[in-house]
């Protein structure tokens, strides 16, 4: 969540993952934006509304499906995700555009508890989060050493040196390694 330019970055950060890595990027269900909600017809928007994404200059080079193609690829019963039959219907229905109503058919809450259930958020930190401590993780590092070789120590003292200095005082760095991937 946040104004439309923190999701319009943080998308613009998947793009570049997405593409890095190989990986198809899966949209998010249309719904309504925070800010981007106020006018009378449809309050549903999609990321297509503001990227050009069926344009075969992104459709070369990027791999993209909505979360509707993605469950029916991978939500049936003989899917990697199978949704289970007593929240099938909502899902699927969140799935296709969701509202943040508690009460609606379409309720995002139905599709967000499903993926939290199946997917898997690799553990970057290397301690329980400690609110006292002034430093904590979470300031991402991308290197060909450290990813090939499993870590920080693996790459160059000047590289080492670059993150802790990007990553300031208040995050340690974290490198991207092939067990991430």
């Amino acid at each position: 969540s946040g104004g439309w330019n923190n999701i319009r970055m943080s998308l613009e950060t998947i793009f570049i993952i997405a593409l890095a890595l190989y990986r198809t990027l899966v949209l998010p269900p249309p719904m309504p934006l925070y800010l981007l909600n106020k006018d009378k017809g449809d309050k549903h928007r999609e990321f297509g509304n503001f990227y050009p994404l069926k344009s075969s200059q992104w459709r070369e080079k990027l791999n993209i499906i909505s979360t509707e193609e993605f469950l029916e690829r991978e939500g049936g019963v003989d899917g990697r995700f199978p949704i289970p039959a007593e929240n099938r219907t909502a899902v699927l229905n969140a799935a296709k555009g969701c509202v943040h109503m508690k009460k609606a058919d379409n309720f995002c809450g139905h599709l967000d508890h499903y993926l939290q259930t199946v997917g898997t958020v690799p553990v970057y930190h290397a301690q329980p989060y400690d609110p006292d401590k002034k430093k904590r993780e979470g300031c991402f590092v991308w290197d060909v050493k450290a990813y090939q070789n499993g870590g920080g120590s693996a790459a160059d003292k000047d590289v080492q040196e670059r993150a802790e200095k990007f990553c300031t005082e208040e995050r340690h760095p974290f490198y991207f390694t092939k067990e991430l991937n």
